[in-house]
């Protein structure tokens, strides 16, 4: 998708922001509305990948900002969601396993973008 090579930090950063806002809401929402996956953890999965994709928006929005930072920042929003359940919900509960999840998401979410800004930044323009 080379227009996404386009976007500007800002453009990156209103995304970031909008998914995090969606992830927090779906971590609130009580459990019994919500689909569920036929698999044994899959919740765990979707922890996984909802803060990959938080990790490699921030890092596409923050360019300039270290690693540890960004990864932090997204284990930091992971956290807040499941505080959040402890404190706004009764029927959601904190996991040390979303934790790590989320936690293992943001790393694989860091190295995507990483990778991914680095390669795109050796390829020449479309119109080229």
């Amino acid at each position: 998708m080379p227009f996404l090579k386009h976007l500007s930090a800002t453009h990156w950063r209103i995304l970031a922001v909008i998914v995090i806002a969606l992830v927090w809401i779906g971590s609130l929402w009580p459990s019994v509305n919500v689909p569920v996956m036929r698999f044994a953890h899959a919740d765990k999965l979707q922890h996984f990948f909802a803060y990959a994709v938080i990790a490699f928006l921030l890092c596409r929005g923050w360019p300039r900002l270290g690693n540890h930072w960004l990864w932090l920042i997204a284990v930091l929003c992971g956290g807040a969601a499941e505080i959040g359940q402890a404190v706004f919900t009764t029927a959601r509960h904190p996991d040390w396993w979303d934790m790590l999840a989320n936690a293992l998401g943001a790393v694989a979410g860091v190295l995507v973008a990483r990778l991914t800004t680095a390669r795109a930044s050796r390829l020449p323009d479309a119109g080229e």
